[in-house]
């Protein structure tokens, strides 16, 4: 007999690892978690630094984007207006861009 549910569920259900984490409020905890729990093999990305201007994960929706032919060229022109406008802003920080 078990005393709850969640006992149950572990005891009973395969046991699986995150692989990727994406984004903590707070880099810390998860960095602790990564290194206590998951052995520093859970993936994670930067959190986005609310005071930091233009730092961290953004998601940029390109209007009139359109797949096509394995290509997207208004969102590879943004791309490239992005990039451009990291580096005049921020020459001495790197970018990822994915």
């Amino acid at each position: 007999m078990y005393d709850s549910i969640l006992e149950e569920a572990t005891n009973s259900l395969p046991n699986r690892s995150l692989l990727w984490h994406y984004r903590s409020r707070n880099e810390d905890l998860i960095s602790f978690s990564n290194q206590k729990i998951y052995n520093n093999n859970l993936i994670t990305f930067p959190s986005n630094k609310v005071r930091e201007k233009d730092s961290g994960v953004e998601y940029i929706f390109v209007q009139d984007g359109i797949y096509d032919n394995r290509c997207n060229v208004k969102e590879a022109e943004k791309c490239v207006e992005l990039v451009i406008e990291h580096f005049k802003n921020h020459p001495n920080r790197s970018l990822g861009v994915i």
